[in-house]
């Protein structure tokens, strides 16, 4: 799979009470923990269409859907660790 690009790391907005937050992960296994701990907490579902997630590269960032496999990978990753 050669998108997103090896090497990307993610920006993502997300709903905070009346406002939109912003976090930035290195890699999708950070972004898997960080969401896996988010839906646990009740705070959104991995259907959530809210949430906003951009691959980041030097060249620039794209969007990316939060169901890419890839992404989908760090999250399945990380709930098997806990």
């Amino acid at each position: 799979m050669n998108y997103p690009p090896a090497g990307c790391s993610y920006l993502v907005h997300y709903p905070d009470g009346r406002s939109t937050a912003t976090a930035t992960f290195p890699d999708e296994f950070a972004f898997g923990e960080w969401f896996t701990a988010m839906e646990d907490a009740g705070r959104f579902s991995r259907t959530d269409r809210n949430v906003s997630v951009w691959c980041v590269t030097d060249a620039g960032r794209t969007a990316i859907d939060i169901m890419h496999p890839r992404l989908v990978r760090g999250r399945i990753e990380k709930r098997s660790a806990s």
